[in-house]
């Protein structure tokens, strides 16, 4: 799937690059032929200036006046002609020509079907190529010219046709070469791009699977009793207790897996927003340590608060205090009795700053890096309970707050989970 969609992306970026390259070579060549052209067509129009307003020349006697500049004229090489003059009248028939004789019958009919074209244009005679400009014989000029003649200036365009045809061919070159790139171009770009919805991919399907695989335990437990049940329906509520509660606690906990994953669904899809107040962080703690305090004794472990008084903080008062229970809820489950767990909340210049310190099992540095993904799992001993959901979703209020969670662990030594609240305008409640 993704190798085509990694095609059709770099045959994408191909087209748009040459499409763009095609426009500016374009622009390019038509600039440069307009560039050569505009110096041939000044030329062409200053001589026919000069020859309908120049000297009146004595054209009563146009065959003889023909003949004479016939025998004056030294005929250059056909393709370095100068500027050929050729005098036509009405009928369409040559009356004059200057060099005389430059071009053959075949060529002067050529050039003769474009007469009524005003406007300079280009003629290919005898393999070469000319610029020709045609005006017209008005009647203030049949004094010395035919009436209702035609006045052709020509000129030979050879080094211009050259010039632009070398100007093609490498614009064609550059074209073929910069289509090759950008294909090339295109398809890496298109993997690049393709690497973070790949791995957002994987990660939805290994979520998808990882899920499944949560809820079948539980379900699988909640069938099993209730099978139980109701292959006994004679009895009491007291003998079925076991099995009750056993479909109780896995309810439960279904519930909670399906809680959590709603709450990531909908901080990936931007549905969750804060609710921003000023929130007394020592208030809170101060609440959550009472209950803690009677979990810990129940488990033989030893709980310390350290709180700093009035330290506020503007943000979600219900995303805050489920990111303390979540890390808390962790200390709790991985310390094992006779040990101890440390709380620390704290306001500095520069932020606030919570951590919560255990001495339990630890984590391995090979783990580290991915304690925060969901469903991990890397110890076996961190996988006795839970849903795998808690430091994901816990990193995902952090980051909510604009702040920044770490993790100092070694194996069997515990782990301080150290939270960081920025002090800014945004996330800082008014002094005043």
């Amino acid at each position: 799937m993704f190798s085509r969609v990694g095609l059709r992306l770099a045959v994408l970026n191909a087209v748009v690059f040459a499409v763009i390259l095609v426009a500016i070579s374009g622009v390019l060549y038509l600039f440069t032929k307009e560039r050569l052209y505009e110096k041939v067509d000044h030329t062409l129009q200053v001589n026919a200036q000069m020859m309908l307003h120049g000297p009146k020349y004595p054209f009563a006697h146009w065959p003889l006046r023909q003949a004479q500049l016939h025998f004056a004229s030294t005929q250059p090489h056909f393709g370095q002609l100068p500027t050929v003059i050729i005098v036509w009248s009405a009928t369409h028939q040559v009356i004059f020509q200057q060099p005389a004789n430059t071009f053959s019958a075949s060529g002067l009919h050529a050039i003769a079907s474009a007469l009524s074209e005003r406007h300079p244009y280009n003629e290919s005679v005898q393999g070469h190529d000319f610029r020709i400009l045609n005006v017209g014989i008005s009647a203030q000029d049949a004094a010395f010219l035919p009436r209702g003649g035609t006045v052709q200036i020509i000129r030979n365009i050879d080094d211009q046709t050259r010039e632009l045809h070398a100007l093609l061919v490498l614009i064609l070159f550059s074209i073929s070469a910069g289509l090759l790139a950008a294909i090339a171009a295109g398809w890496f770009l298109a993997q690049r791009a393709l690497v973070p919805i790949r791995e957002s991919w994987e990660k939805q399907q290994r979520f998808v699977s990882d899920a499944s695989h949560e809820l079948r335990t539980p379900l699988a437990v909640v069938k099993a009793q209730a099978q139980l049940l109701l292959r006994h329906p004679d009895h009491t509520v007291r003998q079925e207790a076991s099995g009750i509660s056993a479909i109780d606690k896995e309810a439960r906990r279904m519930n909670q897996l399906v809680e959590d994953l709603l709450t990531l669904a909908r901080a990936d899809s931007n549905q969750l927003e804060l609710s921003l107040e000023a929130v007394d962080v020592s208030e809170m703690l101060a609440g959550i340590e009472d209950l803690f305090q009677v979990l810990c004794v129940q488990k033989g472990l030893h709980i310390t608060f350290d709180i700093e008084p009035h330290v506020v903080l503007l943000g979600d008062e219900k995303r805050l205090h489920q990111l303390v229970w979540i890390l808390l809820d962790n200390a709790l489950k991985y310390t094992p009795e006779g040990g101890r767990i440390n709380v620390l909340c704290r306001r500095t210049e520069t932020a606030v700053e919570l951590s919560v310190s255990d001495t339990g099992v630890g984590i391995a540095k090979a783990d580290l890096p991915y304690i925060f993904d969901r469903f991990y799992r890397g110890d076996k001993a961190r996988s006795t309970e839970g849903t795998g959901l808690g430091l994901a979703i816990g990193k995902w209020i952090v980051d909510t707050h604009h702040g920044k969670l770490t993790v100092q662990s070694e194996v069997n030594q515990g782990t301080t989970m150290l939270v960081y609240f920025q002090v800014g305008k945004r996330f800082m409640p008014d002094e005043h």
